[in-house]
Formats: C-alpha cells, structure tokens, sequence
C-alpha cells in the first residue's frame, strides 16, 4: 500500500489487521475488488477476549495473549529479538487504558443529502457565526459528507427503534418486490408466516412504519425482515415482539437525540404554538467544540423536519436550487438565526480546567465567595473573540479553588451596590422631585449634560456591541461608564448641589434618570443587585423621567422593564469637548499635588493661563467644580496670567496650570537648569538626524514625521523652561 506501509520501518513484515484498525480498514477499502485484496478477520468477542478466528488463543484476554504469542515464537526459535518503541494509540479518557478498535454492524445516517442544505444555509448567511471564521470549522467537517454512524453500546439513550427478525423461505420465493406491487404473493405469505397471520390486516392501521426486505449471503433461503416505527410504544411495536422481532440493543448517539432538541422539545412533530413561536429562535451561544458535534446536527435536522419537502439532494446544485425557490422560508426551517461562539477558559498555564487535574473553578464556590452577578460580570468581561482566554486559579485554605479575577466583578458590584444607596440617600432628601417640577434643558449644569451625553454614547455603544455579539465589549462598556462617568465624576460634582434647593432638584432629577438607565443597561449582565436596587428605586422615586430630556417608562420588574431609551438626540459633542478639559485640568493638579506629597486636605492656591477665550469661560464657570475636586483656591483664569514666583507649572489642552508654594526656589533653578540640558542635547541629536539626506531619503516617512513631531514639542518646551 503507497500510503500505509514504510518499509524503512521495522522488520519490512507489515500485519494489516482491517477489522482492528481504522488505517488498516483504509487500505482494505483502498485494495477493494483488486487481485491483492484481503478479508477482514475479527478476532474478538464482545467482552474483548479472543475469538475462534484466534486459533489456539481461543478465550483468552487480549493482554495475556499477546504474552503468549512471543513466548511461543521463542519457545520456536522464530524471535530474533525485542525492541521497545513509542506507538500512537489511543487511550480512553476515564479509565486510561488502550482503546482496542472492534469491527461490528452499526447504524449510519447517509449525510449527503443532509449536508448540503446545511452548508448552503451557511454559506448566503442565512445562518450566521459570530466570530465569522468559526464557520469554516462548520463548513469543512460538513463538506466530508461521511456517513455518521449513530449507534452507541451503552446502558442509557434512546433505544433505536428497530425490530428484526430472520425468516426462512422457500426456494422459489423472491424477496424482491414486483413492479406495481409491494411485494408477490409467495413473499406475502412469508411475511403472514413471520408475524404469525395476514400481514395487511394485522399491521393495517397500527402506525407509521417502515420494512425492509433483504436476502442474508451466507444463509441462502433466508430473509431479515428489518422494520423501524416512528411512533415510541405504538400497537405495531407489541405485535413485532409478538411475532418474535428482536429490538436493536444499541441506543441512538447522544447528538442523534440532542440534534432534535430545537424543534422536539416545541412539540413537534405536531404543530404547537410554542413550537410556531420559538422556531426558529435567535440565538445559539455555544463553544467551538460542539460546533460539528451538536452546531451542525441541530441545522441538519431542523432543516429535514421543519422544511415542507424532504431534503433528498446530495449535490450542491440541487440544494441552492431548492433553498432558491423555497426563499424565504427556509429561514423557518433552520433553528437559530445566529451561532455565537465563546472562548474556553483555561487555567493560567494554559490547561483545560477537569476534575481530574484539580485545575478547575466550581462556579457554585465562587457564587459563594464572590455572588452570582460577580461571577456573570467576569465571564462576561472575559468573552472576548480570541480562541482561549486564561483564567489563573488558586486554591485556598478550604481545598476549594478561585480565582482573583473574579475580584474585577465582586469589586464592581460593590461600587454599584454603594453609589446606589448614596443616590438614594440623595433622592430621599429632595422632595421637590416628586412634585413634578418641570426641568428644561437650560436648567441643566455643564455636569448634567455631560453625564446625560455619555449615557446616550454608552447606550449607543452597548447596543452595537451586542448585535455584534461583543459581550466583552458590552460589560466594559457598562463598567467604564458606570465606575468612571458616573461614580468619578458626576457623583462627585453633584454632592454638594443637594445642599441647595433649586439646583438640587435638577441634580437630583438628572442622578434618578442616569441611574435609571444605568441600572436598566447593566441588568443582562448583573441581574440580581440591580433587581434589588430597581426595587429601592421606584420606592423613592417612581417616574424616573424628565420631560422633553429622557424617557424612562415605570415599570415595577426590571427584569421587564424597557431597554434603555438614552438616544442619539442626547449626544452633545461640544459639552463633552468643554467637560473633558475640565477633568485634564483637575486631573493635572491633582498629579502635581501626588508628586510634591501635598496632603490631600491643604488647599492650594491654582492660576490658570490660556489664550483661548473660549477655553477661559469654560474653567471659570467651573470653578466651584474646580475647587471642590482639586482640593485648591482657583485665583485666576485668562489670557493676560502670569507665572507665579516658586510655582510648579502643568500643561494640558494649551492651557498652564500653575500651583503655587510647592517648591524650593532654588530646587526648582536646578531641576529646570537639568532639564534644559537634557532638551538641548535631545533638540541637537533630532536636528542633526533631520539634516541627514541619507535618513531622509531611507528612514519610513513615518518616522521622518515623528522625529519632526518630537523636535517640536521639545523646542516648545525648551522655550517655556
């Protein structure tokens, strides 16, 4: 054979052994009908003992025998020696031992005309996989087209609902049908003879079902009567047993039954509402694994018993031509629009997570230790569209095992669990909200638009993530969101307005509708505290709604309350522009008080210099924000500020910020006297490169244009120092 046979390997003497070997059977197959052909031989029995094809083995076990064999050979004088090497054979999972491959009758589906309609429906998107690469996974196993064998010898399954039973007949009986007929009339009596009266009229009326007819080569004489029932324990099944049938002892393969799972358990084969509501459904979220396993199967058998004709074309021309004039039916017949593959979670090395190893996280533990929406949020945070994601373990004291990055979540929960009770808190102390006092836009700070701008952008952003079936996307979008917008922030800028009851009731009406929303966006993803709060909510305040602003309809479930209603028309680019200068400008005297170690209650006195006018109302109507979140006297903003004597200055979005009494004078003479050396050199050394005409003409253009870029900013700086 060209294909199996090395004869650099071994002794030269190659045992092809077809009943025993999935290659061997390769090449009996391969030298079928030629003159070299050869036979299968089974040697074993069912329990893994050796047969009468065996010879003198006879009986005994499959280790013991092989013992037996190269005792022999010497005991002969025939075993020249004994060589040990390393084979590539299978071991079973559970009890770690050799698998022994066995030649015996099984039952097969012919996947043909299966097949193709499930690739085809693939292939024009009418079924899509997300991300799109997995199905070529789909695609490639589906395009073999092999025969799938559906038998499997086990305790527990369907049992596959088959009865034979062979017949002894006389000579001038033909078992084939007659043109015109069933079957002749000697067949016929046969047939009455096997099942012990009239064939018609004992079978008549008793079910669906289906015989075949076929002559057993070695018993010539003989038929086997084969017939397979549709319906589980009907009259037909007791008259079969009655009449000596035998059912099939095997069961149907567990992805033969799972197969049926998306239009079975709907009440098909009938046609119930649930199964005229739900089939096909939306979305299949699953793993790579099981995409050939179950993915493929649920698509084939949805397709062959939903669909209103049978598929029976095996090529791929007939199936496009078929699903061409069934259009748009047949997105009826599939039984999911969308595939959504998951990553597997490993351990930290790498590893599939099993039992055996002790390598794994029991999601019950960490419900425990962390809760239910902690564990949600962190799958869900982790579901990105990479093959594997890592998910380091740790066993603690108790033997049990977690992981640290569950802690993203539990922390998370917390945050959200107590910027909600503050809010609440808040709402509670503002009775003027509930009286329907009316708020119109111009009532709105530069905080309250921001904050109602970035939850439009959230929504926007969330819902795109996932149609695409970003979940990943999704949970860190609701996080940044919620954590940094609305905690950081917003929460902070708004604290001190309930202090106050006009502006408090616009704070408070625009807190209730963002923490509405919030709590509406994240609920897929952490279901139970937010239920918990929604239900705190609506006893603080019902109608979360600002009239001509936003529109959160009352609902007493989250669970059934509507999706978030934050639109585009919310979106306000230039109050985000003004409001992102805010935060650079706290942000930075906040860094330059970290640096010199002020301590965090010393207010400090900040001037602030730019140019743009714009840019100075901006930070001058912010200036209580400013104050309150950097912890500073803001004494002067503008065009014509100067630097104060002994200040540290900051620079962001051309404005100079300047926080004085920080440093030592002379200190600071010698930092600056440093750093001007240092933009010296680093200013020669980029000039010289850019009046090389050998880098100009065979560096990348790119880095032509980053070295004129730092060039710049440097001169810039060495200006101001």
């Amino acid at each position: 054979d060209d294909i199996l046979v090395d004869p650099k390997f071994g002794t030269g003497c190659v045992k092809v052994t077809p009943a025993h070997d999935p290659n061997d059977y390769a090449v009996w197959q391969r030298h079928k009908g030629q003159a070299d052909e050869i036979d299968i031989i089974n040697i074993l029995n069912p329990d893994g003992t050796l047969n009468e094809n065996a010879g003198s083995y006879a009986g005994m076990r499959r280790d013991l025998a092989r013992k037996k064999v190269v005792e022999d050979l010497a005991h002969q004088g025939l075993l020249e020696k004994e060589e040990p090497y390393e084979t590539q054979v299978g071991h079973s999972d559970r009890s770690k031992t050799p698998i022994e491959p066995y030649l015996s009758d099984q039952w097969f589906v012919r996947m043909a005309p299966l097949a193709e309609p499930a690739l085809e429906v693939v292939r024009r998107g009418i079924i899509k996989f997300h991300p799109e690469r997995h199905a070529q996974q789909y695609l490639s196993w589906l395009g073999e087209k092999r025969d799938w064998p559906i038998s499997r010898q086990l305790w527990w399954g369907h049992r596959i609902p088959i009865w034979t039973k062979e017949v002894e007949l006389p000579s001038d009986v033909r078992p084939e049908p007659v043109p015109g007929h069933d079957y002749d009339a000697q067949t016929l009596a046969a047939l009455r003879n096997a099942l012990g009266g009239d064939w018609n009229e004992t079978l008549k009326g008793q079910g669906e079902y289906f015989l075949r007819i076929e002559n057993i080569a070695d018993r010539p004489g003989w038929i086997r009567l084969t017939v397979c029932i549709r319906h589980e324990d009907a009259p037909i099944q007791q008259i079969l047993e009655k009449a000596g049938f035998v059912q099939d002892p095997d069961v149907l393969d567990t992805w033969f039954s799972s197969a049926l799972w998306p239009h079975s358990t709907l009440g098909w084969p009938e046609k119930t509402p649930d199964l005229a509501r739900w089939n096909p459904t939306t979305v299949l979220v699953t793993a790579r694994d099981i995409i050939t396993l179950w993915v493929a199967r649920m698509v084939m058998f949805n397709l062959y018993n939903m669909g209103e004709n049978k598929w029976t074309s095996e090529s791929a021309g007939e199936a496009q031509e078929k699903i061409e004039k069934q259009g748009s039916q047949v997105a009826n017949h599939i039984p999911f629009h969308h595939v959504a593959i998951n990553p597997t979670i490993l351990d930290g090395k790498g590893e599939r997570m099993s039992k055996s190893k002790g390598n794994g996280v029991d999601p019950v533990d960490i419900i425990e230790t962390h809760g239910a929406d902690a564990l949600r949020f962190t799958l869900a945070h982790m579901a990105t569209e990479t093959q594997d994601v890592r998910l380091p373990v740790k066993k603690l004291p108790n033997g049990k095992n977690t992981s640290e990055k569950f802690d993203v979540g539990r922390n998370f929960c917390n945050k959200i669990w107590n910027a909600s009770r503050f809010a609440l808190l808040n709402l509670q102390s503002v009775p003027t909200i509930r009286d329907g006092v009316k708020i119109t836009r111009e009532d709105l700070s530069l905080a309250d638009k921001w904050i109602l701008s970035r939850l439009a952008r959230t929504v926007a952003e969330a819902n795109e993530a996932l149609e695409n079936f970003r979940f990943d996307v999704y949970a860190r979008t609701c996080y940044d969101f919620f954590w940094r917008d609305f905690c950081d922030w917003y929460v902070e800028i708004v604290k001190p307005t309930f202090k106050d009851p006009q502006r408090g009731r616009v704070s408070a009406a625009v807190l209730a509708a963002a923490l509405d929303q919030s709590l509406r966006l994240m609920h897929p993803v952490i279901p139970f505290i937010t239920e918990t709060i929604w239900w705190k909510l609506n006893n603080v305040l019902e109608d979360r709604s600002i009239d001509g602003i936003i529109d959160a309809p009352a609902s007493r479930y989250l669970i059934k309350a509507a999706w978030p209603t934050a639109g585009e028309a919310l979106i306000d680019e230039e109050t985000e522009r003004d409001f992102t200068l805010l935060q650079d400008v706290i942000m930075a005297i906040r860094t330059v008080r970290n640096e010199h170690k002020v301590d965090v209650k010393r207010q400090v006195n900040v001037s602030i210099a730019t140019p743009a006018e714009q840019l100075a109302e901006v930070l001058t109507s912010a200036k209580s924000t400013i104050e309150m979140l950097a912890t500073c006297q803001l004494t002067a903003v503008g065009g014509n500020v100067t630097a104060p004597a002994n200040a540290v200055r900051s620079t962001v979005a051309r404005c100079d910020i300047y926080v004085e009494g920080l440093v030592d004078p002379e200190a600071e003479k010698q930092r600056i006297a440093k750093r001007k050396e240092e933009l010296t050199r680093q200013i020669a050394a980029m000039k010289g490169r850019l009046e090389n005409p050998g880098y100009i003409a065979k560096a990348p253009a790119h880095l032509v244009e980053q070295t004129r870029k730092q060039l710049a900013e440097a001169e810039a700086e060495l200006a101001k120092l």
